[in-house]
C-alpha cells in the first residue's frame, strides 16, 4: 500500500464546530433529536455562502463527526477516472493528537477498502467492527485505530465521485437515525457541488460563445422574446456605429430599422414567435436595411431564430446577419446566373438546353439601335425589355401602371435593368411570362450606378426578389 501522507491542517472543523457552538448557545434544544436538525440547518447555511467544493466537504465530514461524537472523519475523492481512490481522514477533535489529516491512494477494488466497497455497492455501509469485516480488508484503517465505520458514496448524475465517512476508535454501533442524518448531509453536499459544476459549465459555455462571437464576422443580435436588443457582437457594433450600452434594451424597430420597414421586422418577429407548428422552430431568412449611427443605409442578409427551453418557452431570439451592400453595389451582382435561365414561360430551364438558332437566350444585354422582335411570336416584340411597375406605401399597382424597361441581367434572386434617370422608388413590380400568364414578383431596390453608353448618361438599377404577388 502507499504510505500515508500528511497534508496541511485546514480549518474547517473548527468553522463547523463554531457554527454548531453557536446553535447550542441559542435557545433552541441541545437534545439528541434537536442537534442534527441544528446541523443540518446549520450546514445549509454555510453551503448557500457558496465556499470553496474542497472546504465545504471538509465541513460536511467535521459536521457528521460533530453531531454523531465520532473520533475521526473522512473525505473520499475518485481518482484516475474510477481507478483509485484518495481517503483523508482527520480527526475529530482539533486537540486531540491525532487531529491533523492523513491521506493515503488506493485501489477502487471493492475488497480493499471500506470506502471502495461503499462506493461499489452505492449505498451506506456500517461497519461495527472493522478488522473483523469479511466484505472488505481495510488495512489503513486498521492501522489509524478505527474500529467502528460508517462510510456514505456521495453520487453525481449517477456516477460515484467521492465518500463520507465517520469512524470510532471503540467499539461503536451506528443506527438508523445516525445513517438518516448523514445521508441528509451528503445529499445538502452533493446538491452544492452539482449547482457548483454547474455554473461553471454555464460560465465556460458563456465564454465559449462570447469569444466565437467576437471572433466571427458575422452581425449577431440577441433579442428579448418582444424584440428588444440585450446584446449584440463587435462586428453588429462596427457596422452600426452603435456600442452595445447604447441600444440595450431599445427595441429593434426603433433603434437599427429603417422606418419603412418596421412593419417587415414587426412580422418576422411575431412569425418567428408563433410558428405554424408548436414543434417546428425555423429560422427565417429575410433581407432588410440597418440604419447606422451616422444615418447611412447597409443591406443585410438576416437569419432570426428563436432559442426555446424545453418548455417550449421562448428564452430569447438571435438574428445572425451578412452585410451585403458592398457586394450588391458592384459589378459581380449584376453578372447572370449561368447555370440556369428562364424559359418563356418564366420558369427554370437548364442553360445547356437545345434553342432554335434564331432564339438567343433570354434577359442578355440588348443591342442599342433597332430594337428587334426576338421572342417566337412575331407580336411580342423586345423580348429583352421587361414589364415592371413601381410600388409606394407597400401597394401592389394596377395593371396600367407597368412599362418597359431594357434589362441587363436576371437571376433567380433578382434582376438589372436600365433607366435614363434615377428611380424614385424603392420597391417594384416585376412582370415575368406572357399574358394571361404572368409571374407578378415583388422587389426592392438595393443599388444605382451610373453607366455611360454611346455617350449618353443612364442608370443600372439593381434590385432582388422579395416574394409572389398576386393581381
Amino acid at each position: 500500500m502507499d504510505a500515508p501522507t500528511t497534508p496541511q491542517t485546514s480549518t474547517a472543523s473548527s468553522d463547523m464546530r463554531q457554527i454548531l457552538v453557536s446553535l447550542q448557545d441559542s435557545e433552541e434544544p441541545t437534545n439528541r433529536r434537536a442537534q442534527p436538525q441544528a446541523a443540518v440547518l446549520a450546514f445549509g447555511r454555510r453551503a448557500s455562502t457558496l465556499p470553496p467544493l474542497s472546504v465545504l466537504a471538509q465541513d460536511a465530514g467535521a459536521m457528521i463527526a460533530e453531531v454523531l461524537q465520532a473520533d475521526l472523519h473522512g473525505i473520499g475523492e475518485v481518482l484516475d477516472g474510477g481507478a483509485e481512490l484518495m481517503l483523508t481522514v482527520a480527526g475529530a477533535n482539533p486537540k486531540a493528537d491525532d487531529s491533523r489529516p492523513v491521506t493515503h491512494r488506493g485501489s477502487l477494488n471493492p475488497t480493499a477498502s471500506a470506502a471502495a466497497y461503499a462506493i461499489h455497492a452505492a449505498t451506506p455501509v456500517v461497519a461495527p467492527n472493522v478488522a473483523r469485516d469479511t466484505r472488505f480488508t481495510d488495512l489503513f484503517l486498521r492501522k489509524l485505530g478505527v474500529v467502528s465505520a460508517l462510510t456514505l458514496p456521495l453520487h453525481l448524475a449517477g456516477k460515484a465521485f467521492g465518500v463520507l465517512a465517520v469512524f470510532s476508535k471503540a467499539p461503536r454501533e451506528f443506527g438508523l437515525e445516525d445513517v438518516r442524518f448523514m445521508e441528509t448531509i451528503g445529499h445538502l453536499l452533493t446538491s452544492s457541488i452539482a449547482r457548483a459544476k454547474m455554473e461553471e459549465e454555464l460560465l465556460h459555455v458563456r465564454l465559449f460563445a462570447t469569444s466565437i462571437l467576437e471572433m466571427t464576422d458575422s452581425l449577431v443580435l440577441r433579442l428579448d422574446p418582444d424584440g428588444a436588443i440585450i446584446e449584440m457582437n463587435q462586428a453588429c457594433q462596427r457596422l452600426s456605429g452603435f456600442s452595445a450600452a447604447e441600444l440595450r434594451n431599445q427595441p429593434l424597430v426603433n433603434a437599427l430599422v429603417v422606418p419603412e420597414e418596421a412593419d417587415l421586422i414587426q412580422k418576422k418577429i411575431r412569425q418567428v414567435r408563433q410558428p405554424k407548428s408548436t414543434e417546428e422552430n425555423p429560422a427565417i431568412q429575410f433581407e432588410s436595411q440597418l440604419v447606422t449611427k451616422t444615418g447611412g443605409r447597409r443591406q443585410v442578409a438576416w437569419s432570426l431564430k428563436a432559442l426555446k427551453d424545453q418548455t417550449g418557452t421562448i428564452l430569447s431570439l438571435v438574428m445572425t446577419g451578412a452585410d451585403r451592400t458592398e457586394w450588391l453595389e458592384s459589378p459581380e451582382a449584376a453578372k447572370p446566373q449561368h447555370s440556369r435561365s428562364p424559359s418563356h414561360d418564366g420558369k427554370s430551364s437548364p442553360a445547356g438546353s437545345a434553342r432554335s438558332a434564331a432564339e438567343p437566350r433570354p434577359f442578355q444585354r440588348t443591342s442599342r439601335g433597332v430594337r428587334k422582335d426576338l421572342r417566337a411570336s412575331p407580336r411580342r416584340a423586345f423580348k429583352y425589355y421587361q414589364m415592371i411597375a413601381p410600388m409606394f406605401g407597400g401597394q401592389l399597382p394596377a395593371r396600367r401602371k407597368f412599362y418597359e424597361v431594357e434589362c441587363e441581367d436576371l437571376s433567380a434572386g433578382g434582376m438589372g435593368f436600365y433607366m435614363n434617370r434615377p428611380p424614385d422608388f424603392d420597391a417594384l413590380v416585376v412582370a415575368l411570362g406572357r399574358p394571361p400568364e404572368e409571374s407578378f414578383l415583388t422587389a426592392r431596390v438595393v443599388r444605382v450606378m451610373k453607366v455611360e453608353q454611346s455617350g449618353q448618361r443612364r442608370y443600372l438599377v439593381g434590385c432582388r426578389f422579395t416574394g409572389r404577388a398576386a393581381l
